[in-house]
């Protein structure tokens, strides 16, 4: 076996589809390919990812809309905001 037989399986042009032999490099293209087009393994994560990214976005948006409603409207100091959160009954974040 020669080194050009092992790496293109004495083949030149190959098509991507079907189960023919394709040598090492042959074998190496397909699986960088399969990788990496629009259905690959890494588009598909990505978009999962960015799916993932936007529900949690909307998801802390309304968190923070909740708790704002549980702050005062201004506190000026500290103190005041102490005084005025002891007065409260307790916010609920369900």
């Amino acid at each position: 076996m020669t080194v050009v037989t092992l790496f293109s399986a004495d083949t030149n042009n190959q098509t991507q589809y079907g189960t023919a032999s394709r040598g090492i490099a042959g074998d190496a293209i397909f699986a960088i390919e399969d990788l990496i087009s629009t259905r690959g393994t890494i588009m598909t994560q990505s978009e999962g990812s960015q799916d993932a990214i936007d529900d949690y976005e909307l998801k802390l948006e309304a968190l923070n809309i909740r708790m704002e409603s549980c702050l005062p409207a201004t506190p000026s100091s500290l103190a005041s905001w102490r005084a005025w959160w002891a007065s409260q009954t307790p916010c609920v974040i369900a």
